[in-house]
């Protein structure tokens, strides 16, 4: 289906949007993460649209990279850009920063080491732009709107960014959310727990109930200990769609009583209402809570912080779009004066595409194989050499043979192997170079993941205090089926053999070498080798008691037995220049043990603002 829009109604659809971003933000953000907001009476008791919010942060940055490249922008060009201009390192941003700087690049950035984020609202809160510059075109929105998301999210979260760029493409042609909604319902992911999600909740309001008992039953099927966990704030947002009668007051209010991640949910309900409805229809009292203007928190530059402007730079882009590659739309009555882009194309004449078989990640003696596809972009056949330069304890083919005609992809498999080493660097980048006699003429690079090293200790336990059963000790079943352990007791002896254990992700995952069943204590001991001296923090998700030692001094100390979340616990700790000491006591108590660890760099920042280190090495030998 092929759609036509005038400028002005375009720009007014966008303008809205934008605006209803920018109020949903300012509403929502100084509730972020309270999962009980019933105590607000109205969004206005805590609006502030002077927070900057990455919802609309990084859209903007977005749009730059649109003018510059428009349709010929690729999860490459974005991760560059995102690297270059954004330094948000909270939860999955963290991690795709983290996986980028180690040479991870997309998909996997938003996989390997993610396991916590990888599904979060990160993603589907940056949709607007793919739909506001592509009207009209559900599915080439969904498609850049996927390019986007697989930087940092996998899972119901691309899905869920899919889907929201399409409905936001095709708001511009409807006028009422019930119709806009089914209209978008094809670009759900089939058999996807998102689908599921979204028709669970269209036919609750459709039955008539009431938004704490619809929210009751999102968190019954769709709840996440995570406030920003995608799907129930992506029904907590549709239900507020729903239920507010097309009232961009009454449908914040909702998204903001229900809790957890508001500004996200309050955003993206706020900017598909207003997309629909356009700024002209918005009342007064609504258009009165913002004069005009956004705030940025990355380091992006406008000629103007007006959204009625940013509104504008989107349709000009989209505009440019529409005569070049967005054939579903025709925008008419464009000004004269209006100035289309010119777009950069990308003309790197080869794209080498890395991608691993099972893991990012390889361990002293063991392997990784992944598949180079290199795509010759050029008008000539390619037959040279191919030359893999990798880390000298990684064993693989260094050089072969290669051809590849114009215009077409040959793939090649390689396997890497591991020696046995002691010693394993997190960060471990192969260069590859494609060579024509002496000429090399083209270049690329990617990384593999050293695993970390640990010696594992134990396990060890203390009987548990015996009762009596018939008046023989010996046989209280209580303490026959049960150990004890102590966070106060030593049981490490210096005699005892330890166990290598290589982890792969900041999860120490002991159980994988501990079979041992029942309540017990173990070790983990390694040296990390820092290549300066450095203030750092430590950042830990337990479920049981620990304790952290760092040369030879006890870090943090925690006896708790609770719910495993990656932020449970965080301390302040110093590594010298060189070998550094790290021990790690960790108590089992209950029948699962989950911890987390790593380093985040400490420059005066707190640590949820610091970024991971990706230059340590450790050492067990």
């Amino acid at each position: 289906m092929k759609y036509e829009i005038s400028f002005s109604e375009y720009l007014n659809k966008v303008y809205g949007g934008w605006y209803g971003k920018c109020l949903g933000g300012g509403a929502g953000a100084a509730l972020e993460g309270q999962k009980t907001t019933e105590h607000v009476k109205d969004f206005s008791e805590y609006f502030n649209p002077d927070i900057p919010n990455d919802d609309l942060d990084i859209q903007v940055l977005w749009l730059e990279v649109l003018e510059q490249y428009g349709l010929n922008v690729t999860s490459d060009i974005l991760a560059e850009r995102w690297k270059r201009q954004c330094w948000y390192p909270f939860s999955e941003y963290g991690c795709f920063l983290r996986n980028y700087e180690m040479g991870i690049y997309p998909p996997y950035s938003g996989i390997f080491n993610n396991a916590d984020f990888t599904e979060d609202m990160g993603c589907p809160i940056r949709s607007e732009i793919w739909g506001f510059c592509l009207p009209g075109n559900p599915i080439l929105a969904s498609e850049y709107a996927r390019r986007d998301a697989i930087l940092d999210h996998s899972g119901n979260s691309v899905w869920a960014e899919m889907y929201f760029a399409a409905l936001e493409s095709l708001a511009f042609f409807y006028s009422d959310i019930h119709s806009l909604l089914l209209a978008a319902e094809p670009y759900l992911k089939s058999d996807s727990r998102l689908e599921e999600l979204v028709h669970m909740v269209s036919a609750a309001c459709r039955d008539g109930k009431g938004w704490r008992s619809i929210r009751r039953k999102i968190l019954q099927n769709f709840g996440d200990y995570d406030f920003s966990s995608a799907l129930q704030n992506v029904g907590f947002l549709l239900m507020a769609l729903l239920l507010g009668e097309e009232d961009m007051h009454k449908t914040i209010n909702i998204a903001l009583w229900c809790g957890y991640d508001t500004d996200c949910t309050c955003a993206t309900a706020g900017a598909i209402l207003g997309a629909m409805q356009g700024y002209s229809a918005l009342d007064e009292e609504i258009k009165g809570f913002i004069n005009d203007y956004y705030v940025l928190g990355i380091d992006v530059k406008r000629a103007s912080n007006s959204i009625y402007r940013l509104a504008y730079d989107t349709c000009v882009v989209g505009v440019s779009i529409s005569e070049c590659g967005n054939d579903q739309v025709t925008v008419t009555d464009i000004p004269t004066d209006l100035v289309r882009l010119s777009f950069e194309e990308d003309t790197r004449p080869f794209l080498i595409q890395v991608d691993y078989e099972s893991s990012c990640c390889i361990t002293p003696g063991g392997d990784c194989t992944l598949t180079l596809s290199v795509t010759n972009r050029s008008k000539e056949n390619f037959s040279g050499l191919l030359l893999i330069n990798a880390p000298e304890y990684f064993e693989t083919v260094r050089q072969t043979d290669f051809s590849v005609e114009a215009n077409k992809t040959e793939s090649v498999r390689l396997y890497v192997k591991c020696k046995n080493v002691s010693i394993m660097s997190q960060k471990n980048i192969i260069n590859i170079q494609l060579v024509d006699g002496q000429d090399v003429v083209f270049e690329n690079k990617f990384g593999i993941c050293g695993s970390s090293l640990w010696k594992m200790y134990g396990p060890y336990f203390e009987p548990f205090v015996k009762g009596t059963y018939r008046n023989k000790p010996a046989c209280d079943f209580e303490a026959a089926f049960n150990n004890a352990v102590s966070l106060d007791r030593n049981y490490r002896q210096l005699q005892d053999e330890g166990v290598a254990i290589a982890c792969c992700e900041n999860m120490l995952d002991v159980e994988k070498v501990m079979h041992f069943r029942g309540q017990m204590c173990c070790y983990l001991e390694t040296t990390v080798i820092c290549p300066e001296e450095r203030d750092v923090w430590l950042q830990i998700g337990n479920n049981d008691g620990f304790s952290i030692s760092l040369n030879e001094e006890t870090v943090l100390e925690r006896d708790e037995i609770r719910m495993y979340s990656p932020y449970n616990n965080y301390a302040k700790a110093h590594l010298k220049k060189g070998k550094n000491n790290l021990s790690i006591k960790l108590l089992r108590r209950g029948d699962k043990l989950k911890f987390a660890f790593g380093f985040k760099k400490n420059n005066g920042k707190h640590w949820n603002d610091s970024c991971w280190c990706t230059d340590l090495e450790y050492d067990i030998s």
